[in-house]
């Protein structure tokens, strides 16, 4: 079975000097919030390849917030399925390489965290009400503040990969999958890393292949 983990491939690796220039410029790029949108790293070292994805949360399911409907919740269940596998976003060529844990955070977990403050709200004002206390005025503003927030949030997915690779001296290129199964990315900016070197691309779904 695999076993997932929570790890940052990029944090990890931050703390290997030759890797110091690299990361400090991926991590430039991660404050962007652009729908179509997302940054995909990747890092090789020894016999350890490791990958991250950064993107809103539009480009993979379509929304943002909290998933409200039945079909919203089932997409957000299909996504997260289908992001547990590296090759949902990339392909390898060679390298006899082999995902041994991920990370596929769920966006909404603060919001749930949120809902359910929300509810506990909501149970102590309807105590109030029985109580004798007034605060339908109150309770509005409240809805109107979470709706709202519903409104202006924005979500990403954060989501990474471990895999170890028997002979990845002879990785030489990947493919780019994300734009099949996620067709709300249309721009993926790649950053790549290695002891022998480094470099970067705007991938499309017209312009698939990664050469390193």
């Amino acid at each position: 079975m695999e076993r997932t983990n929570t790890f940052n491939p990029i944090k990890k690796l931050a703390s290997v000097a030759f890797l110091a220039g690299a990361v400090n410029v991926a991590y430039a790029a991660q404050d962007k919030h652009v729908h179509g949108e997302a940054e995909l790293y990747i890092a090789m070292q020894g016999q350890e390849l490791l990958i991250e994805l950064e993107s809103p949360a539009a480009n993979i399911i379509g929304f943002e917030h909290e998933p409200h409907t039945k079909a919203q919740k089932e997409t957000l269940h299909k996504a997260m399925k289908s992001l547990s596998s590296y090759q949902s976003i990339v392909t390898l060529t060679n390298g006899g390489c082999q995902q041994v844990s991920n990370n596929v955070e769920n966006p909404f977990s603060k919001h749930e965290d949120h809902h359910k403050e929300h509810k506990h709200h909501h149970d102590d004002h309807k105590k109030d009400k029985h109580a004798g206390h007034h605060h339908g005025s109150h309770h509005k503003d409240h809805h109107d503040k979470h709706d709202k927030h519903d409104e202006e949030t924005h979500a990403d997915f954060h989501v990474s990969y471990r895999l170890t690779c028997s002979h990845i001296a002879d990785i030489k290129q990947a493919d780019i999958t994300a734009f099949k199964g996620f067709p709300g990315i249309e721009k993926l900016s790649v950053n790549w890393v290695s002891s022998s070197g480094q470099g970067g691309m705007t991938a499309t779904r017209h312009k698939t292949q990664v050469k390193f």
